[in-house]
Parts: C-alpha cells; structure tokens; sequence
C-alpha cells in the first residue's frame, strides 16, 4: 500500500547538527533552489491551533512574540464563535463551523488547512500548522523556506503521536 508520505521528497537536511549554527547555505541538492517570491515579504501563512479558554494567555504571548517577525500572516482558530469575539487584535478565526476544543484537535486541524487551502493557496508559498504552546525562531525558519523550492511536493517536519496514554486511541494507525 502507498501511504501519502512516499508521495513527497524528503528535504535534504543532512543532520540536526547544522541547525544549532543556522540553516546550511550550501549543499542543497538540484531543484531545492529559492522560491519564486525570493524578495517578497509574504510568503508564509501560519496557523496556529488554540482553544478558547488559551486566546488571552497563550495565543497573545504568540501574536506578540514570534508571531510579529513572521513574513506573512499568522491567524489563531478555535472554537466556532458566531459572534466572532476575539481578544483585541488577535486575529482569530472562529467562523467555521464545526470547529469545538475536543483534544485531540483532528478535526480542528483538518478543516484549518481546508480554509487554508480554500482562502490562502494562491497567496503565499508555505503553509505551517502550529500548536499554541510552539516557539518557532521566525528567522532560521525563513531562512531556510526560502532556501527550499515551494513547488516542490515536500514534507517538512514530522507527525504528531499525541500523549503516550493516549497512543491506539487517535485512529493513527498504518492500514
């Protein structure tokens, strides 16, 4: 059986060694080349996934931290919201039914990347799924999508497990 992942290439990062002095300028291999918006200054869409209850705490210290160097847009979904509320100015999106704060968040994550898709696909070359309790090093991580070609079919990163009392319970198994 072909599972999803044997579809892309993998990133030629030779080891992790690297990333404690940057992201290695050299050594890429062919077709890992800069992206088509080299210069442009909104290339990467992230989302960050939260619940409701972490908008004030979490997802703020996000938005004012790593949030603010991102080049590009980071917008926070959780729980469907009619109303829309939000704490002020942190752009959150709360208007796609639903989406509820059940951990594990699948469903939340499924249907973040369908609006991604659906409103951003065009816009921006990198799209990046992030729990609310991440820190991303907004520099090395531009540093190095940009060093990657975008059309390329490629996945960066690795799944998530979930906790360990929880392993079996997720549907993550091989079929």
């Amino acid at each position: 059986m072909t599972h999803l992942r044997d579809k892309y290439e993998r990133c030629p990062v030779s080891s992790t060694s690297e990333w404690t002095s940057g992201v290695p300028e050299q050594g890429w291999q062919a077709g890992y080349g800069p992206t088509s918006l080299e210069n442009n200054q909104s290339h990467i869409y992230i989302g960050v996934i939260t619940a409701r209850k972490y908008l004030d705490s979490r997802a703020m210290a996000v938005y004012k931290t790593w949030g603010k160097q991102v080049p590009g847009k980071v917008e926070f979904f959780s729980t469907y919201d009619a109303s829309g509320w939000s704490p002020a100015g942190l752009p959150v999106v709360s208007s796609i039914p639903g989406i509820d704060d059940t951990y594990p968040p699948q469903k939340k994550s499924f249907l973040m990347l369908k609006y991604m898709h659906d409103f951003y696909i065009d816009k921006y070359d990198w799209f990046i799924r992030a729990d609310d309790d991440v820190y991303i090093r907004v520099d090395k991580l531009d540093r190095f999508l940009r060093s990657v070609n975008s059309s390329k079919l490629l996945y960066v990163g690795q799944p998530g497990f979930g906790k360990d009392d929880e392993f079996g319970k997720l549907g993550l198994r091989e079929e």
